[in-house]
């Protein structure tokens, strides 16, 4: 090829035809320039290619990671409600020295233990590291890692360091006061520790705080976290058309049975009433004397337990689905964030239709 320009070169010299020949060398020369062109656009479309390949790679990494994240944080989430019906008991006085001598180890316990979430971040610190946009739908995605990441995973973390701290000094208060806590420590019951227990307003006082901090601040933001964590990871997996965890996911379709209206007569009070309704999103309505007070979002948790917010996630909580011996809904109990009581229980809001 090239012996064949340079024929045309010396034909068109040697005859003299200069005129020719200078567009000639204009034509080889865009030619040239044209061919450059062409292999720089290739090589940028394969070095996007790439990128892209392996912005998609690291999201799958994220999006593992986020699976593991929601898992560890319904860890804590469950540890929460387990023990929230003993911090009710223990806070309204209504733990006895028979439930303590029971299971004198559950009930000294659970103020002492804790769970912590410590979420991992190192696949998205690498997404950050290495992410190239090419879509805005990932550019929303990653968008909402960063505030993830960037802003829950903080408080989850100073929340997490809080409870273990609480947890570390009750223990020592407990070591100091009570001379038979090695019983304990030795799986051996103490009456001791029971009347420490049972009546001094101090320790109370220590287990009302933990109880604030780690339910109320604690659970609050790892619910945040998890909420958001959810909805990146189905974002993530519908954007590559990854299969989903059906162990952390949740289909409204199952939870149908939970839509339906209840009510609440409290002594001398106003009638409450709440609805649980939607299709696509399921939302409960709290109205007092038929007044519409407040609308939150309902996200299924469990077979019995929802969580439920607001649109700016300033007010989380969670209600308990109480069933019958046919297992058919019949009623909700506000929990996590109230320690009201009516004859000794917490009020359940009673289905009515």
């Amino acid at each position: 090829m090239l012996h064949f320009f340079r024929k045309i070169r010396r034909d068109l010299l040697a005859n003299s035809q200069f005129f020719k020949y200078l567009k000639y060398a204009i034509g080889e020369i865009v030619l040239v320039v044209l061919g450059i062109l062409i292999a720089l656009q290739i090589n940028n479309w394969n070095e996007e290619r790439k990128a892209r390949d392996q912005t998609k790679i690291l999201l799958e990494e994220v999006a593992l990671e986020l699976a593991k994240n929601i898992i560890k944080s319904e860890v804590v989430i469950d540890y929460r409600l387990e023990n929230d019906s003993l911090f009710f008991k223990m806070l309204n006085k209504k733990l006895t020295y028979e439930d303590y001598k029971s299971d004198f180890f559950l009930h000294v316990n659970f103020p002492l233990d804790h769970r912590q979430v410590n979420p991992i971040d190192d696949n998205f610190q690498k997404l950050i590291r290495g992410y190239s946009s090419f879509s805005p739908q990932l550019d929303t995605i990653v968008s909402r890692l960063k505030d993830i990441y960037g802003n829950e995973k903080n408080f989850v973390d100073n929340y997490d360091e809080d409870m273990t701290d609480q947890a570390l000094e009750l223990r020592d208060k407990l070591k100091r006061e009570i001379p038979s806590f090695s019983d304990f420590r030795n799986s051996k019951t103490s009456d001791e520790l029971i009347e420490y227990c049972l009546n001094d307003e101090y320790y109370r006082n220590e287990v009302a705080d933990i109880y604030f901090v780690g339910t109320r601040n604690h659970l609050y933001w790892v619910n945040i976290f998890r909420l958001k964590s959810l909805k990146a990871y189905e974002d993530i997996c519908d954007a590559l058309s990854l299969a989903k965890d059906s162990s952390i996911t949740r289909n409204l379709e199952d939870y149908q049975q939970y839509r339906g209206t209840y009510e609440l007569i409290r002594p001398n009070s106003d009638v409450e009433k709440v609805e649980i309704s939607g299709e696509d999103q399921m939302k409960l309505r709290y109205f007092k004397n038929d007044h519409l007070e407040i609308e939150l979002i309902v996200h299924p948790y469990s077979d019995s337990y929802h969580i439920i917010r607001n649109q700016d996630f300033s007010l989380v909580g969670m209600h308990q689905i109480h069933f019958d011996a046919d297992k058919k809904v019949v009623g909700i109990t506000l929990t996590t964030k109230s320690l009201d009581e009516i004859d000794g229980k917490r009020p359940m809001f009673r289905r009515v239709d």
